[in-house]
């Protein structure tokens, strides 16, 4: 298929149209997310049965319509290792993906070993081998580079191949039912897509020195900085370190005073360190 590089709205609808009417397609994103709390995206790839296209958003094509097609139950979107690529999409435009089929936990199912690459599954599945010599690229400056695109679009190119090829091998060992009741649980309406504020603190380094109330506080310290991040699109460690987390919960303090000797909250603005500290003392 001839590759489309596509930076406008009416360039992207048919595209989009034929995904639909097909029921199904491939999508890889190419973001950034060293900077922000969402992953911030650059490109998006999509494949369908006929078509292949890059998709830049930074040149000028509109996410906002990708975004509805990823929230449309009605079409499949087979995609590989996509929990980056979902967040994006729920954080930056607000939409539910569904109906995803990813790859890499159908080719665990059909026994090609614990999360393998996309370059491992397309190799063992279809046996395609890419050359991916592009894995460092800064996907936000541009122009891109010809081998660039062709290296994004290689992300989608065979994957619908693929995913028949799983299906065909999961249905002969008598698992695919095995794999659809796990996209439901990790993709399903029920399933989280971002971070749970509630949830936080689960991934804490040094939690496990903590005890009784010292882990309700930390919960909430750990809330109120992924609410906190998500609200600036900052990293949640650049707001407050681990560590200054760890020494909140450990002694709960009540009053500015009491944060004034914890390394990490001196330089805090004041209304970003009462919020926190309103947030621990709720906790008890």
């Amino acid at each position: 298929m001839e590759l489309e590089q596509i930076t406008t709205g009416s360039a992207l609808g048919p595209l989009l149209d034929q995904a639909r009417a097909e029921g199904t397609c491939a999508v890889d994103t190419e973001f950034v997310w060293e900077r922000t709390y969402a992953p911030a995206l650059c490109l998006v790839q999509l494949a369908t049965a006929e078509r292949l296209a890059v998709i830049d958003p930074l040149s000028g094509a509109p996410l906002e319509p990708v975004a509805a097609l990823m929230a449309d139950p009605a079409v499949e979107k087979v995609m590989h290792a996509p929990s980056g690529d979902l967040a994006a999409f729920v954080l930056h435009h607000d939409v539910r993906p569904r109906t995803v089929f990813d790859t890499q936990v159908a080719a665990g199912f059909a026994g090609y070993g614990g999360s393998p690459s996309l370059e491992r599954l397309l190799d063992q599945a279809v046996g395609v081998r890419l050359r991916h010599d592009e894995g460092f690229t800064d996907w936000s400056r541009r122009p891109l580079t010809p081998t660039q695109i062709e290296y994004a679009a290689d992300d989608v190119r065979h994957l619908l191949a693929a995913a028949r090829a799983l299906r065909a091998r999961l249905a002969d060992q008598g698992r695919g039912a095995w794999v659809d009741e796990e996209m439901e649980q990790r993709y399903g309406d029920g399933a989280k897509l971002v971070q749970d504020p509630e949830l936080a603190w689960r991934r804490v380094s040094g939690r496990g020195r903590l005890r009784g109330e010292q882990i309700s506080a930390l919960a909430a310290a750990a809330a109120w900085r992924e609410r906190e991040a998500r609200r600036r699109d900052l990293p949640a460690s650049w707001l407050i370190k681990d560590a200054t987390l760890i020494e909140i919960a450990r002694r709960r303090p009540r009053t500015a005073r009491d944060a004034e000797s914890i390394r990490g909250l001196q330089q805090r603005e004041r209304a970003q360190r009462d919020g926190l500290l309103a947030a621990v003392a709720a906790a008890g």
